[in-house]
């Protein structure tokens, strides 16, 4: 019998495929939850969250203005890709830079 880890993020909705639902691994789930904790106090905004069959997550944040994915690996690496406008790039993740770029696609 399958076990779901014992961590949650309020208003998660889990949505099962053909394959289950895929669960981050503990450390790429606190890694991120970390990071947007103290991106929100600069900047809120909804996104999507997503796992994938590794355990590692991503957030993304896709507006008309451009888009924002934070990705964070199962061993608790992060990055950022963004595209804003015609300008696009990869970065390490540092929550007020997050917060930057999510003000730039509101």
């Amino acid at each position: 019998m399958f076990e779901a880890p014992a961590f949650s993020i309020r208003g998660v909705i889990m949505i099962k495929d053909e394959y289950g639902c895929l669960w981050p691994t503990r450390h790429a789930f606190n890694t991120l939850f970390d990071i947007l904790v103290e991106a929100n106090q600069q900047h809120r905004m909804s996104g999507c969250a997503s796992t994938d069959s590794e355990g590692d997550m991503r957030i993304e944040w896709i507006r008309p203005m451009g888009s924002v994915h934070l990705v964070v690996r199962k061993s608790g690496e992060a990055y950022i890709y963004h595209q804003v406008g015609d300008s696009y790039g990869t970065e390490d993740v540092m929550p007020g830079r997050l917060a930057y770029l999510l003000g730039q696609i509101e």
